[in-house]
């Protein structure tokens, strides 16, 4: 919506006005959201820490564990 509270010509009222600016914001908010997400998360996983496996070492494996569900 204009600052004055003005119609712009494609609009038939303020009300459709405001709707469509509220909506259109809600869109680019979500897009942003989306498209920088995806930039964060697409980071290689060797960066990502790495966590000690517990119960049966480091390098886990069915063989090395007695059961399964003590592991």
């Amino acid at each position: 919506m204009h600052r004055t509270g003005e119609l712009y010509g494609q609009f038939k009222t303020l009300e459709q006005q405001k709707e469509t600016a509220t909506l259109g914001m809600w869109i680019f908010l979500i897009t942003e959201v989306m498209f920088f997400g995806g930039i964060i998360n697409s980071r290689p996983s060797s960066s990502r820490r790495k966590l000690p496996r517990s119960g049966c070492g480091s390098s886990w494996s069915p063989k090395s564990c007695s059961s399964a569900a003590s592991c």
